[in-house]
C-alpha cells in the first residue's frame, strides 16, 4: 500500500509537470512521461514480483500446467505494456502509431495463445 501511495505521487507530480512543459517544450513533456512510466514500472518490479511468488505458490498446489500459466501471465504482461506504449503515443498525440501498437499487443496476445487453442481442438476431437 506504501508503494502505491508513493507511485501515485509521483505519477500526478509528474503530469501536472508536463501538463506546464507541454505548453513550451512538448519533446521535454514527453520525454518526462516516458522517463515516469519506465520509473514507475521499475518501482512495481518489487510488488510483481511478490504476486509471481504467491502465484508460484498457488501453481505448485494445483494441477494447473506451467505452460497454460505461462501463457496467462504473458499475456498480461504484452497487455500491460501495450497499454503504456499506446498511451504514450497518444499523450504525443500520434494516435495513429497508438492504434498500430494495440493492434499488434493483440495480435501478440493471440500468437503466444495458439498452444492453448490447439490443445483446446485436440481435447475436443478426443471427445467426438
Amino acid at each position: 500500500m506504501d508503494i502505491l501511495l508513493k507511485i501515485a505521487a509521483v505519477g500526478v507530480a509528474a503530469s501536472v509537470m508536463a501538463m506546464v512543459l507541454k505548453k513550451n517544450s512538448p519533446e521535454i513533456a514527453l520525454l518526462l512521461t516516458v522517463a515516469t512510466a519506465s520509473l514507475i514500472m521499475f518501482a512495481a518490479v518489487e510488488v510483481i514480483s511478490e504476486v509471481l511468488d504467491f502465484l508460484r505458490t498457488i501453481l505448485e498446489y494445483t494441477s494447473l500446467s506451467e505452460d497454460i500459466f505461462g501463457i496467462v501471465l504473458k499475456a498480461v504482461a504484452i497487455a500491460i505494456i501495450t497499454k503504456i506504449a499506446s498511451d504514450v503515443c497518444k499523450d504525443a498525440g500520434q494516435s495513429a502509431s497508438s492504434s498500430a501498437i494495440e493492434l499488434v499487443g493483440s495480435a501478440t496476445v493471440l500468437y503466444i495463445a495458439l498452444p492453448l487453442f490447439e490443445t483446446m481442438i485436440q481435447m475436443i476431437n478426443s471427445l467426438v
